[in-house]
């Protein structure tokens, strides 16, 4: 009998620890086999902070939501129900960590054609500081190196938070950190490492931070479409653009990247000699601190809309880059300094206008008066389609 018993046991203790899952549902928080370093962590920088997250745009496709747990103090970890669970940090300091198991990122269904579902965190109007490593959320030991497609998409959209997490992920896919920290709180940006980008990593990543006043470092130098599209478009604190060194681009990789920042004064030397479609488009368009624009603009080969709307309604600016091309593509100069009302120097090598479309208003409402430098055999036609009327010429 006494062995009948003994046998019993083993056999119960093996069911309950021998068959044990590696899961991420341990609300005893004494499974030591589970250990998140670094966890996803807000902090309350005023009191009574709450954290919440959210679906939003609903969609059928729609299966499962994300796994995502939540604890205190990295060791008991407790289930955490997106749409019904909401965490108030009472006092200034108090934290909550985060993590989850969700391989295929927090939006596998997501589809920017079709709007479809996306989960994110919401904050009340109290001060909250992030920290720690989002790829906590979806891998729980934090050693995914890629971020999935539409992964962390508005992830933190108008929320309250002024730091970020870290994103050290080496490799992106396709809208990753799309809208990542848009209309937020973030007075700091994260490290942006990554080399070689993914179509629409970075699109929307800042927009509408309006306490942001410093950039990342941008170190990328393979670009993709749409890659940094829209990127910091709002962000009305930022003063100074990073360097951008990649020399060729890709369709619309810059487009509307710095649109209405309206305090950035400096940008740096814009190094691209192989240009794309839209490459340049609206980047920095109604910028109306901005005084002073990149030397020269060293591509010698167009492309269409490359530099369309560029600096359109940037009023302080005096001085535009020199443009080396030779030839005209369609709507490449389109608008391009249109309403630049300080705008007093012009200095171009193409030799002939092309049709309308290629400088198509290009230097309407510019200074009433400046200087247009181009070859001789440029036809010396004034309007706001061509030489600025009241401006001298100098050829070369």
């Amino acid at each position: 009998m006494k062995k009948l018993l003994l046998v019993l046991f083993a056999l119960l203790l093996f069911a309950v620890t021998g068959c044990k899952k590696e899961s991420i549902n341990n609300a005893s928080g004494n499974d030591p086999v589970i250990v998140t370093p670094n966890p996803l962590c807000f902090t309350a920088e005023e009191a009574g902070a709450t954290v919440e997250m959210q679906i939003l745009w609903y969609s059928q496709l729609l299966d499962t939501l994300p796994n995502i747990e939540y604890s205190f103090d990295k060791k008991t970890w407790e289930e955490f129900t997106i749409g019904t669970t909401l965490i108030t940090l009472e006092n200034v300091g108090d934290k909550v960590y985060f993590r989850g198991n969700n391989p295929q990122g927090l939006n596998p269904t997501y589809d920017v054609v079709q709007n479809d579902t996306f989960i994110c965190f919401k904050t009340n109007e109290k001060k909250i500081a992030a920290s720690g490593n989002v790829m906590s959320l979806i891998d729980i030991k934090c050693e995914a190196t890629s971020v999935p497609r539409y992964c962390f998409v508005d992830l933190f959209r108008e929320t309250s938070i002024t730091t970020p997490p870290e994103l050290p992920a080496t490799e992106l896919a396709q809208g990753c950190y799309e809208g990542m920290f848009a209309a937020s709180g973030l007075t700091t940006a994260p490290e942006l490492p990554v080399t070689t980008l993914a179509e629409e990593c970075y699109a929307f990543m800042f927009s509408g931070c309006r306490s942001l006043t410093t950039a990342p470092e941008l170190p990328a130098t393979e670009l993709a479409n749409s890659c940094y599209i829209w990127m910091f478009n709002g962000c009305r604190s930022l003063t100074i653009a990073p360097e951008l060194p990649a020399t060729t681009l890709a369709g619309g990789c810059y487009a509307y990247m710095f649109e209405n920042c309206e305090n950035l004064t400096t940008v740096n030397e814009l190094p691209a000699t192989i240009l794309a479609d839209g490459c340049y488009y609206r980047m920095f368009a109604g910028c109306n601190s901005l005084t002073s624009a990149p030397a020269i603009l060293p591509a010698t080969t167009l492309t269409t809309n490359c530099y369309q709307h560029m600096f359109n309604g940037c009023t302080s600016l005096t001085t535009a880059p020199e443009l080396p091309a030779t030839t005209l593509k369609a709507d490449c100069y389109s608008m391009m300094f249109h309403n630049c009302q300080s705008l007093n120097s012009i200095k171009v090598h193409f030799t002939a206008w092309g049709s309308a479309s290629e400088t198509y208003e290009w230097v309407e409402y510019v200074a009433p008066s400046g200087t247009f430098y181009c070859p001789s055999e440029l036809p010396q036609w004034f309007n706001s389609y061509h030489i600025p009327e009241g401006w001298e010429v100098v050829t070369f």
